[in-house]
């Protein structure tokens, strides 16, 4: 019997803000996160493929190297149709599909145009917004035809209106003040109703914008539980001071959450709990729902974060260095688990190195679909359930995002890369003198990141480096052709 397939992804979650982790942060708190970690696997040293959104999505959506149409690595790596999204082999092999959230791969933003939107690479439902992100508060038709873009040309956040597949004209206005991250989770909850009586399986992808900034934009009662002020909602038809006219406050509100900036450091950090609190309780309603239903017994669920925790919110990535827009561990490696109760064991620790990459061949091994050669990832259920490495000889993942780069193989890591950011909360860490310069790391022994063996006249050092660089430049060359 196939499995109904849960895919949660969250946005920018720190990897120590998990509580079911050993290495978790002691003012987190995630019950019900912790509720998939009970019933299933959570993984220590799991990889996506980029440091920031769009590119990363991309990865783990085809289970290819983004950078292999795109060989920068850059923001935009759109969705060519010659990578299959893993909503189009589940639907070819009867799955009935919905996409909730947010849809982001850099191109075709905000319009159900493309082969980026959800309609067009394999799903039958799609609710939500296709941008980097969206207020968690604005919603209306007002806000729509009143607000400056947030950007200068094509618009990287948005405002207003939200998609929705079912609507008569593909845009679905809510009323301004619905929290979102709370309006997504509904959405799922009456799809995995209605395929209560069904018998076909169902893949449904929620994709939540939380806990990205806005950070602070959460409903009261979280704010005033870890006792920090309700901050007014700005007004999106006024352009910030300074500015150029096409640059709303959006904009504005999206930079100021930084330690020189209205909001201090301290409460930086309590904006982020609020809203990680806010949205563990969704993820909860999502679990009680698919238990009451009878589903949960029968459903795959996998959780990860689409990229390292942001330096701007709070978020904590402990004890790694870095954050979200770096090739330090802090923005590559994430909080990921992965639950099948009868199928895979419980309350598990996986500590061998997994990828984002190895999501699209693992469902598709649960739902019982031939995989498909292109893929970079490896089916991971045979390993959780034997509880080995993934393959027999050590394993080689590689980034490039930009001017930044990294390959690591085993436990030994080679690196290029800088904050990505000059402006972090007191939760990110960095090594300053790995900053902007070439770094090699034994992972095992330094995880922090903080003692750089690049320059070191040991000879067996010096030709472990000159391996990784060329294993990196031999891959970079294949994304070329």
């Amino acid at each position: 019997m196939k499995p109904n397939i849960v895919m949660i992804v969250g946005d920018d979650h720190g990897y120590a803000d998990l509580s079911a982790y050993a290495h978790s942060q002691p003012d987190i708190a995630t019950p019900n996160l912790d509720r998939i970690a009970a019933s299933g696997v959570r993984f220590t040293q799991a990889y996506t493929t980029s440091p920031v959104c769009s590119p990363s999505r991309t990865g783990f959506l085809t289970g290819r190297y983004q950078n292999e149409w795109d060989p920068s690595g850059g923001w935009v790596p759109g969705l060519p149709a010659t990578s299959k999204h893993l909503a189009e082999y589940l639907d070819e092999a009867g799955y009935t599909t919905a996409m909730i959230g947010k849809n982001d791969f850099g191109q075709n933003l905000f319009f159900p145009t493309g082969r980026e939107y959800p309609g067009n690479h394999g799903f039958d439902e799609f609710f939500g917004f296709n941008a980097h992100a969206h207020d968690f508060f604005l919603h209306s038709q007002a806000i729509t035809d009143s607000s400056i873009p947030a950007w200068p040309g094509e618009a990287s956040a948005h405002l207003g209106q939200i998609l929705n597949s079912e609507a008569p004209t593909n845009y679905e206005t809510l009323a301004d003040g619905i929290w979102q991250t709370q309006e997504f989770t509904d959405r799922a909850i009456d799809f995995v109703e209605e395929q209560e009586a069904e018998s076909e399986p169902f893949f449904l992808y929620l994709s939540h914008a939380s806990v990205h900034a806005l950070i602070h934009q959460v409903p009261k009662s979280y704010l005033d539980e870890v006792g920090v002020t309700e901050l007014p909602i700005y007004d999106p038809t006024t352009n910030v001071p300074g500015n150029p006219a096409n640059y709303n406050t959006y904009y504005y509100e999206y930079s100021r959450p930084a330690p020189i900036g209205p909001i201090s450091d301290a409460d930086m950090r309590k904006y982020y709990r609020a809203h990680l609190k806010a949205f563990d309780d969704q993820i909860g309603r999502l679990l009680d729902s698919l238990e009451s239903t009878g589903q949960l017994n029968n459903t795959l669920i996998v959780y990860f974060s689409d990229n390292g925790g942001e330096a701007l919110t709070g978020a904590n990535n402990q004890p790694l260095s870095g954050s979200k827009y770096n090739m330090f561990e802090g923005g590559i490696r994430v909080p990921m688990l992965m639950s099948w109760p009868g199928v895979l064991p419980a309350n598990q620790v996986y500590d061998e190195i997994v990828s984002t990459l190895d999501v699209v061949p693992t469902l598709l091994e649960a739902a019982g679909v031939e995989e498909a050669p292109q893929l970079r990832g490896f089916p991971l259920l045979s390993p959780l359930r034997e509880n080995r490495p993934i393959l027999k000889t050590d394993r080689t993942l590689f980034w490039r995002f930009n001017d930044y780069w990294a390959v690591r193989r085993g436990d030994w890591k080679l690196l290029f890369s800088d904050k990505g950011i000059n402006i972090t909360t007191s939760q990110i860490t960095f090594n300053p003198r790995l900053l902007g310069r070439e770094g090699l790391i034994n992972l095992a022994t330094d995880p922090s990141e903080s003692s750089n063996q690049a320059s070191s006249n040991d000879p067996e050092i010096i030709a472990l480096k000159a391996e990784l660089r060329a294993l990196f430049e031999a891959w970079e060359a294949s994304n070329q052709n």
